[in-house]
């Protein structure tokens, strides 16, 4: 064929591609294609090597397609980039695992009084220091709006912490988990935590994002403006481009901290990345410095 001739493929119930050479063809002064002859051929690959049949073709390479819009739920062609989109929307929701507090292997209320790790509640630790500073971590209903909650407790005061000494309840999250948020590279990804909290005291609270090592640390902020009134709290945490960040199965990939009570070491200025592993922002509310003092927290996500 010459560039600029119009030909006619034509299907029959099969899906298999014949020419109908009694027409278009041989008004062009086609007669034979590849040897064949006749009112109508069935062409094969070897006949037109790049046209593919109708019904279940075999393609080669890399084939490409129009990507379709984000819930997209009809027969058209969904490429790996609808795909991967798909997953994280619904596989990456959260990277915590019992955010809600749903599972807990162990009964009653845990008490804290040791920087001894221990894990109150399935997935979460706490850590504190002996007798300098108490405070019981319990999962309870609730109610209505939510399935459990966690809330830690001040049993035994802490109202100056000594410079070293921090309480805290965190989630450490495997590396796999996190692999691609790429921190520690130039191409680093940003995250987004949130939860809701509610609180027996009022003011600025605190928690921190940080890596295996515990050299590198997001301290962030939240405010709980009215008492025992739950508040949804979010925070938009830029992606680390420096410090190592692990990634491989059975690592610490980052580790999600609350804040409960810290010395001055613990803590440093918020929303910006540090080179140490706070747990919290200078500034926050030390919970430990108030007898009876209440923390609660659920649905946290990241």
């Amino acid at each position: 064929f010459l560039t600029g001739d119009i030909v006619t493929v034509y299907y029959n119930a099969s899906g298999t591609p014949v020419w109908d050479l009694a027409s278009p063809p041989r008004a062009l002064g086609i007669t034979m294609i590849n040897g064949k002859t006749g009112s109508t051929v069935t062409l094969v690959a070897a006949d037109i090597p790049t046209v593919a049949p109708l019904a279940s073709p075999g393609l080669t390479g890399t084939p490409t397609a129009p990507t379709a819009v984000a819930g997209t739920a009809n027969s058209q062609i969904a490429n790996t980039a609808f795909v991967a989109g798909a997953l994280a929307a619904v596989g990456g929701r959260n990277r915590l695992v019992n955010g809600d507090f749903r599972v807990q292997q162990i009964t009653g209320t845990t008490t804290v009084n040791s920087a001894t790790r221990v894990f109150p509640i399935d997935r979460w630790g706490a850590s504190g220091v002996a007798s300098a500073g108490v405070f019981t971590v319990a999962r309870g209903s609730g109610g209505a709006a939510y399935a459990y909650v966690m809330t830690v407790q001040v049993t035994t005061t802490a109202a100056s912490p000594s410079a070293a000494h921090t309480y805290l309840i965190s989630q450490r999250v495997e590396g796999p988990n996190v692999a691609d948020l790429a921190w520690g590279t130039a191409g680093a990804q940003p995250v987004t935590l949130s939860f809701i909290a509610r609180s027996s005291v009022t003011g600025t609270f605190s928690g921190a994002i940080r890596n295996s090592a515990q050299n590198r640390s997001y301290p962030f902020v939240f405010a709980i403006a009215t008492a025992n009134t739950d508040t949804l709290i979010t925070v938009n945490i830029p992606g680390d481009t420096s410090g190592t960040w692990l990634t491989a199965a059975g690592a610490i990939g980052l580790e999600v901290v609350f804040c409960v009570g810290s010395g001055s070491s613990g803590v440093g200025t918020a929303s910006t990345w540090a080179a140490a592993g706070y747990i919290g922002a200078t500034g926050s509310i030390n919970l430990m410095g108030t007898l009876s003092a209440t923390l609660t927290i659920t649905n946290v996500e990241l």
